[in-house]
């Protein structure tokens, strides 16, 4: 969604960098619905940006 510019890119980054995702499903799923997630994948690094 982020490449397709249907979600900003910044927000969307800020979103897995603050942590919010994983707040949410530890707030509202069971623990067997969460899912680890490696945002490397999906952050661009400063170098990366440059």
């Amino acid at each position: 969604m982020k490449k397709d510019k249907h979600v900003d890119a910044e927000l969307f980054e800020l979103f897995l960098t603050s942590g919010a995702y994983r707040d949410y499903a530890e707030q509202f799923l069971r623990p067997d619905q969460i899912d680890d997630v490696d945002i490397s994948k999906y952050v661009e690094t400063k170098q990366a940006a440059e």
